[in-house]
């Protein structure tokens, strides 16, 4: 999406790589014969624009940098390519898988090469916005983020953010804006998604509101809420009922797998989101009959269009 593009540019090193990334991919895709429609609507790129954002937020800059970039961001599109003809064979969607795989892998090759190190940009945007936007955009920003706003809104705003590898509330705010404007009902589910999330975790006394968002976890929940509740499905008053099912199942995702990544010094990024999306859309196909939650037939990427099939 354009807006995402132009709002990840608040923490202008983050904008820059993910534009290059898909830049690269495009270009790399055509030189491969790829197929044009999937390059240019963002079904074979858009893991390479998370990867951009993803490497941006954790590695500083340099020569190194954009020779990883370069590579990371062709890896990720013949991930992206690999796994979508596999998946799509069963009509299942490959999300970020592509995305997954690509940032592990430069994440832990990076450690052997001295000229990638890692960033203090999450600490120190704010400089990095200057530089872009100068006093104006700088002003904004700090405006936005002086807000006083409970804990639940600050959370889902930064947890909105993390989508693109941010932590600020100013992205946040932006993206939900432009995901109320596209869909009142994704608008909606992302909200329900978090709620439930957080019910979950009081309940079993784990993390507190203002963690839940810390790096993509509380992306997943949401993610996945909109997902199942009105993307790969039909919206409707079950599919939102069925969050109450599919988000905890995301959560324990979370933790569990997240255990066992860190083991290996990798965050568990979408993985959860992935892993609950394509396994509850492989189990609906499998049903006897259909019930009353009735699978996509047609993507129109807009859970309102989507209702009226």
């Amino acid at each position: 999406s354009p807006l995402i593009l132009l709002v990840s540019f608040i923490v202008p090193p983050i904008g820059m790589a993910g534009l290059l990334s898909l830049v690269i991919s495009i270009i790399t895709g055509h030189l491969l014969g790829f197929d044009k429609h999937q390059l240019v609507s963002g079904i074979f790129t858009y893991s390479a624009i998370l990867f951009g954002f993803g490497f941006a937020a954790n590695y500083e800059t340099g020569f190194a940098f954009y020779l990883m970039l370069v590579i990371g961001s062709i890896l990720s599109l013949l991930f992206s390519v690999a796994v979508s003809s596999k998946l799509n064979r069963n009509n299942l969607p490959a999300l970020s898988i592509a995305f997954i795989l690509t940032i592990w892998l430069v994440i832990l090759s990076a450690r052997q090469f001295a000229g990638l190190g890692l960033s203090q940009r999450h600490i120190y945007w704010v400089n990095e916005t200057y530089d872009l936007g100068g006093s104006f955009l700088v002003a904004f920003v700090q405006t936005i983020e002086s807000i006083q706003l409970p804990v639940f809104v600050t959370g889902f705003l930064r947890s909105m953010s993390a989508i693109i590898f941010q932590g600020n509330i100013t992205t946040g705010f932006l993206l939900s804006i432009g995901l109320l404007v596209h869909s009142r009902i994704a608008f909606l589910l992302a909200i329900l998604g978090y709620a439930v999330a957080l019910w979950f975790n009081q309940l079993l006394g784990g993390f507190n509101a203002g963690d839940i968002s810390y790096y993509n976890l509380g992306t997943n929940f949401m993610l996945v809420s909109i997902a199942l509740g009105g993307f790969y499905i039909i919206p409707s008053i079950r599919s939102f009922l069925w969050t109450l099912v599919t988000v905890p199942i995301a959560y324990l995702m979370v933790v569990g797998l997240g255990s066992i990544t860190f083991a290996y010094g990798l965050p568990v990024f979408s993985l959860p989101f992935c892993i609950t999306v394509i396994l509850f859309i492989y189990c609906l196909q499998l049903r006897k009959q259909i019930g009353k939650l009735t699978l996509t037939p047609v993507q129109y990427y807009s859970p309102e269009k989507n209702i009226y099939q």
